[in-house]
């Protein structure tokens, strides 16, 4: 199960709970670097456990699969760095990807390119299995380790670009932050991707301003 947290996630003894808004794990994934845009950016999953924490908060992976991939980092460290690596590279493209559509803009053709290779890459993975209402995606029994972290998230962007939510994907407005999120709001008029952080602060500039302007 998701833990919820808000004001951009909290660190605590046991590692960072991640505020999940995203409205899809790819965007989640893509939400795990604070305050991009600036120079002060901030990686939230700078180790291999730090991944394996945020897989499970976003339930990608079962408590006992944790475990067994931090035993899998601790006994094969090299390759776990790699693992993570790998997911650090989807994340960037899928953030470039997104932001393009955010933006109303084609995303560049490397761009097109490099996701092409997670998505070729991701079929071999997956198999067709019957399902409740008929055929359904299932990945496949023999892929385990961080194999059953990475291809769930690129399978999801896969069924995210695809669908009608894609024209929903937004990027917050605040100047300090590039978080995406899918803009399910009534109005379809969502600016933030937490009001209690960007929402807030923009707030409080603009009330700043006024106060500046008038003192004049």
């Amino acid at each position: 199960m998701k833990q919820k947290t808000r004001f951009g996630g909290l660190q605590t003894p046991q590692g960072f709970v991640f505020e999940l808004t995203g409205g899809d794990v790819s965007l989640d994934l893509t939400n795990t670097v604070d305050i991009r845009p600036t120079d002060a950016a901030r990686d939230l999953i700078p180790g291999v456990d730090d991944l394996v924490y945020w897989a499970g908060q976003v339930a990608l992976l079962a408590p006992d699969q944790q475990q067994r991939l931090r035993e899998e980092a601790a006994r094969e460290p090299a390759q776990a760095k790699k693992a993570r690596r790998e997911v650090i590279e989807l994340r960037e493209c899928l953030f470039q990807l997104f932001s393009s559509l955010a933006d109303g803009r084609e995303p560049p053709a490397e761009v097109l390119a490099r996701w092409n290779r997670f998505v070729r890459r991701a079929m071999d993975r997956y198999e067709m299995v019957s399902g409740g209402s008929g055929l359904e995606w299932r990945l496949c029994s023999d892929q385990d380790g961080f194999d059953a972290l990475l291809w769930p998230i690129v399978h999801s962007a896969m069924q995210l670009l695809t669908g009608p939510r894609s024209t929903k994907i937004r990027r917050c407005a605040g100047e300090r932050c590039d978080w995406l999120f899918l803009d399910t709001s009534k109005r379809g008029n969502r600016r933030w991707c937490d009001m209690t952080v960007c929402g807030n602060r923009a707030k409080a500039k603009r009330h700043y301003e006024r106060r500046k302007s008038a003192a004049k």
